[in-house]
């Protein structure tokens, strides 16, 4: 399985090949979105069609579809990641989460954000759903 960074289509057909949209064009959209996407990290939906008008339309008609959902294509990763794990002897499991703090008079209402009794900031632990 070639989940290079160097090569966008084999990592994005290794991740989306298998997920199971009902219908074999949707899965080749998904693949090709996954492609776009991973080949200009960081860049917005529209940017990664590179000016393509017909991509990018069919990437947001692909987006709109009521069949498709978050679950369907996060799936992939899940999938992939497990048979991925099994071949490893050191698994990092690493979590990203942020906090939104604030310091002005709204702060009282906020949340306690941990760290020092001296520190006047208050506001949101923000953690992925998983």
């Amino acid at each position: 399985m070639d989940l290079s960074v160097e090569n966008a289509a084999a990592w994005s057909t290794a991740v989306f090949g298998s997920v199971d949209l009902g219908d074999k064009r949707l899965a080749k959209r998904l693949i090709q979105i996954g492609k776009q996407l991973s080949s200009l990290s960081g860049c917005s939906l529209s940017a990664s069609c590179e000016g393509q008008d017909a991509l990018l339309e069919g990437s947001y008609r692909f987006l709109r579809n009521k069949r498709i959902s978050a679950t369907h294509i996060a799936n992939g990763g899940y999938q992939v990641t497990s048979l991925l794990s099994q071949s490893t002897s050191i698994l990092l499991a690493i979590e990203d989460s942020t906090t939104l703090s604030y310091t002005h008079q709204v702060k009282e209402s906020l949340g306690d954000l941990g760290g020092p009794k001296e520190k006047s900031s208050r506001g949101f632990m923000c953690i992925p759903p998983y």
